[in-house]
C-alpha cells in the first residue's frame, strides 16, 4: 500500500480528474459533478453533499458498535490491553486500526465470508425460480417460462424466456394482462477454438416495447459441476429483474425510458434487490445444492449486516467522489 505512490497511481488519478473536468467544461458544465448529477433529482453538488452528510450523520450511531469491536480485535492482535474508548457524541471512529488493516478487520467483524458460505445454498436453477417468485410478489406480477426454438429464433441455447403477466404471483396460471417477455442469460457464452466468446456488459436492456433482455454475464461452472450463485450475484439477478418489470410496465420507447431521472430508473431495481437480500427472504429461496435443506439462521442473518456495510461503503465512496469532482 505504501508503495503505490512509486507506481504513478497519484499522477494517473490527477490526470483522470483533470480530463473529466475539461470534458465537463467543454460540455457546458461547471464541474464533472454537475455533469453526473444532471440526470438525478438532486442536480446541485452542494445539495447533494448536504444530503450525503446527513445520511452519514444518521449512520454514525449504528457504526459505533462495529468500530468498537474492530478496535478490540486490532488491540488484541497487537498484544495490547484494552481498546481505547470511543469519543463522546456517538461519532464512529477507529482509534486502534490502521488504514492498511481496516478492510481485514471489517471483513472479520461483519462476517463477509458468510456470503461465500451461502453460495452452497444458492444453486442457480432453484435460486432463480425463488428469485422470480420473490420479485413477482414484490410487484404483483407472474413469471412463466416459455419454451422456444433456439435454432429458429436465433437466441443462444443458454437463453431462457419468461412471459410476464400482471397476474398476482400466487396465481397458478397467467390469466391477466400480458406485460411482455424477459430474455435472461445468466452465464457468459462459451467461446470456441476459433472464436472467443462475445462478452456483453451485464445489465438490462429494453429491446423494444414488451421485450426486455437481461445479460448477467456470470462465470460458468466447470463442466460437470453445478453453477452456484454467491449472494451478490443473487441480489444482482433480483436487481435486473426489477429493471425488467419497470421496462415492461413503462410502455414507451427505449429512449423515453432512458430519459427518466437516474434515481427514478434505479428505484424499482434497488427495491427488489433490497427485499431479496433480507434474511427472512433469503431463507425462502436458498436451498442446499446437495441436500436441499435451508441455510442455518445465523448464516442468513449475516446478510443483513453485509447489505448494511455495502450501503455504508457506497455512501463513503460516493461522498469522496463528489468532493473530488466538485472543484471548478
Amino acid at each position: 500500500y505504501s508503495q503505490f505512490a512509486d507506481l504513478g497511481v497519484h499522477e494517473a488519478a490527477l490526470d483522470l480528474l483533470r480530463t473529466r473536468q475539461e470534458l465537463a467544461q467543454r460540455l457546458g458544465f461547471r464541474s464533472w459533478a454537475d455533469y453526473e448529477l444532471r440526470p438525478l433529482a438532486v442536480t446541485d453538488a452542494t445539495a447533494a453533499q448536504r444530503l450525503l452528510d446527513n445520511c452519514w450523520k444518521d449512520v454514525q450511531k449504528g457504526l459505533v458498535p462495529l468500530h468498537r469491536r474492530m478496535d478490540e480485535l486490532a488491540t488484541s492482535a497487537a498484544g495490547g490491553g484494552q481498546a481505547s474508548s470511543p469519543p463522546a457524541g456517538g461519532q464512529a471512529t477507529l482509534a486502534n486500526v490502521s488504514q492498511v488493516d481496516e478492510a481485514f478487520f471489517r471483513a472479520l467483524v461483519t462476517r463477509e465470508m458468510d456470503a461465500i458460505k451461502l453460495a452452497e445454498f444458492l444453486p442457480a436453477a432453484s435460486a432463480l425460480r425463488g428469485l422470480l417468485d420473490v420479485v413477482g410478489q414484490v410487484y404483483n406480477v407472474g413469471f412463466k417460462e416459455v419454451p422456444i426454438d433456439h435454432l429458429q429464433s436465433g437466441w443462444r441455447s443458454s437463453t431462457r424466456v419468461f412471459e410476464v403477466s400482471d397476474t398476482p404471483s400466487q396465481s397458478t396460471s397467467l390469466s391477466g394482462r400480458r406485460l411482455g417477455f424477459v430474455y435472461l442469460e445468466l452465464e457468459q457464452p462459451r467461446g470456441s477454438w476459433f472464436r472467443p466468446p462475445l462478452a456483453l456488459p451485464p445489465g438490462a436492456t429494453l429491446l423494444c416495447r414488451g421485450h426486455a433482455y437481461l445479460n448477467m454475464n456470470f462465470s460458468a461452472a466447470s463442466r460437470g459441476h453445478t453453477k452456484l450463485l454467491n449472494l451478490d450475484e443473487a441480489t444482482m439477478v433480483a436487481h435486473e429483474l426489477g429493471h425488467a418489470v419497470h421496462m415492461l410496465c413503462h410502455g414507451g420507447t427505449s429512449q423515453a425510458f432512458d430519459d427518466q431521472p437516474l434515481d427514478l430508473l434505479e428505484l424499482p431495481s434497488t427495491l427488489a434487490e433490497t427485499v431479496c437480500a433480507h434474511p427472512a427472504v433469503v431463507a425462502q429461496y436458498a436451498r442446499h445444492h446437495a441436500s436441499g435443506g435451508p441455510p442455518p439462521e445465523a448464516l442468513t442473518r449475516s446478510t443483513l449486516h453485509l447489505a448494511a456495510q455495502n450501503r455504508v461503503r457506497y455512501l463513503q465512496s460516493t461522498s469522496v467522489a463528489l468532493g473530488l469532482h466538485s472543484g471548478a
